[in-house]
């Protein structure tokens, strides 16, 4: 009972540690994120069994002097099994469906870019030159505009800013201040 709790706690330190090592996905993210899944099955079906197989004896004397061993031994299985659940749904079709992968920290950049909310976090097609009368905002071909929703607005920093000020720009005409 000491070696699984002790084992899943060592795991579970390098599930959050490794959360911020893989920044930028890949091959690496894949491998991480089957290893973590494997594990979580393992300590599940480890600790489901030690759980229903434990003798009366045993079970007496942890029941009596280590209560508080007993119920992290319980609440571990109970959190293997639905982190496993979680991580192999999410590797099944989850993230295959909302287009990202959900077990990385997400990246941020300093720059605001085209935004793509309504195609499954694809990058928008780059803006076009327009007329001087029709709208500051590109359209994309499905008709919605590619500025960010109200709620969605980049970060609020100077390159940002600037970014934004030279989108809204006609062509031809930069922002003063500006090169």
């Amino acid at each position: 009972m000491w070696k699984f709790c002790m084992l899943n706690t060592v795991f579970c330190f390098f599930t959050c540690a490794s959360f911020f090592l893989f920044p930028g996905g890949g091959e690496g993210a894949r491998a991480r994120a089957m290893v973590i899944t494997i594990f979580h099955l393992a300590f599940a079906v480890w600790g489901v069994l030690m759980w229903l197989n434990l003798g009366h004896a045993c079970s007496k004397l942890l029941n009596s002097h280590y209560q508080v061993v007993v119920a992290f031994h319980h609440v571990s299985v109970v959190h293997n099994i639905v982190f496993f659940s979680l991580m192999f749904a999410h590797e099944a079709y989850i993230g295959k469906a909302v287009g990202a992968d959900l077990t990385l920290m997400s990246e941020i950049h300093q720059q605001s870019g085209q935004y793509g909310y309504g195609h499954g976090g694809s990058q928008a097609p780059p803006p076009h030159d327009h007329p001087q009368g029709s709208s500051d905002a590109p359209m994309h071909p499905q008709g919605s505009s590619s500025a960010p929703p109200p709620n969605m607005a980049p970060l609020n920093n100077d390159i940002a800013k600037d970014y934004e000020n030279i989108i809204k720009t006609p062509p031809g005409h930069l922002p003063q201040g500006q090169p």
